[in-house]
């Protein structure tokens, strides 16, 4: 380390602009820079003027340097940030730990509200949510009069309810009422002319193949990926496969299962996803309620020996309502389905769609 005394020869050019930068860095009018500058010069009885300004025109292009490149950082955070954040999450994160800094960050935040980026959320001072204008196009007049998705399901029924791309699919169910039996059903039934990934939050690799096995279907004709997974499906939605989830885990806070069905919606392009989910006795809601049916265009409510179409949006035949149509079952070793009655109209009614 140069243990020479500041300003003294040979290191005084470095030390000017040492000086002009952390004045620059702190605010300081450039006025004000240069007379400090100056008093300094002067003291060796030095006056070039010359001098003190091309130190502080390197220290000014340097902060316009470095406030550019934490403009264009904060830029970058905010457009991969989702939803709602606050300018002190940009702080901890970007590690702005100065009052410059903060200032600068402050300032870049105003600008962007301003180009219509993010926009400020409620009232609290600070808050944040980056406006998602991004829209995906219908192209209604380039698709297929009927796009109609070929997925065989069981008790058939796709006789009664069309599946067409981006899908959602539920399946509600009480504790073992078949639901894991109907997705292995709809494996079993379109493995051959679909690609299929199966996500499971329960079955390991013994309890999966225990299950297939019932099926006396050898095991090495299974066409399908069986994937562990608990969580966060969205991240690992295939947009032109099928998908099944089995289950949607949700322990508490319920109401977030529209939500969690939404963004597995969102990643959907041509394919669709099967979801099952948790239902209490004595409803045909699964957990979350009311709020679980906003994006199916399918969704089923199981119960030991009962399956019901609670909500059937595109109907195979318009003569034929299947909202509220109920069938009684029988499963046999844990995989086969045999019907006891035929699809009937059920006493309760059901959510209808006309």
């Amino acid at each position: 380390m140069d243990s020479a005394p500041l300003f003294s020869a040979g290191r005084r050019d470095n030390d000017l602009f040492t000086l002009a930068n952390s004045l620059v860095k702190s605010g300081m009018p450039e006025g004000k820079i240069f007379k400090y500058l100056y008093f300094i010069v002067r003291s060796w009885d030095e006056c070039d003027e010359t001098w003190i300004n091309t130190k502080i025109q390197s220290a000014l292009k340097r902060q316009e340097t470095r406030e550019r490149n934490l403009s264009e950082e904060i830029r970058e955070y905010v457009l991969s940030t989702k939803g709602v954040f606050l300018s002190t999450d940009v702080h901890k994160d970007l590690d702005l730990s100065t009052r410059v800094h903060k200032k600068n960050c402050s300032e870049v935040l105003r600008r962007l509200v301003e180009e219509g980026i993010i926009e400020r959320n409620g009232n609290k001072n600070g808050c944040f949510r980056r406006i998602e204008n991004h829209v995906e196009i219908i192209d209604f007049q380039n698709t297929p009069a009927d796009a109609t998705l070929n997925i065989k399901l069981p008790f058939q029924i796709e006789d009664y309810v069309k599946i067409m791309p981006k899908n959602i699919i539920v399946v509600a169910g009480e504790p073992n009422a078949g639901k894991t039996a109907f997705l292995l059903n709809v494996v079993r039934m379109n493995m051959q002319d679909h690609e299929i990934y199966y996500f499971s939050s329960e079955m390991g690799a013994l309890e999966m193949r225990d299950r297939l096995s019932k099926f006396e279907l050898p095991l090495n004709e299974w066409r399908f990926k069986a994937i562990e997974r608990a969580s966060n499906f969205a991240d690992v939605i295939r947009a032109d496969a099928i998908n099944i989830i089995d289950f949607l885990e949700i322990h508490d806070d319920f109401y977030k299962v529209g939500g969690l069905i939404k963004d597995i919606f969102d990643r959907l392009k041509s394919g669709v996803a099967f979801i099952a989910i948790q239902k209490n006795r004595g409803t045909d809601y699964g957990l979350g309620g009311m709020r679980s049916l906003e994006k199916p265009r399918l969704y089923l409510a199981m119960e030991p020996g009962k399956i019901k179409i609670v909500k059937g949006k595109n109907w195979a035949n318009p003569e034929v309502n299947p909202n509220g149509l109920e069938l009684d079952f029988k499963l046999v070793k844990g995989c086969r389905f045999i019907s006891t009655s035929g699809w009937k109209k059920s006493d309760c009614g059901a959510f209808s769609l006309n």
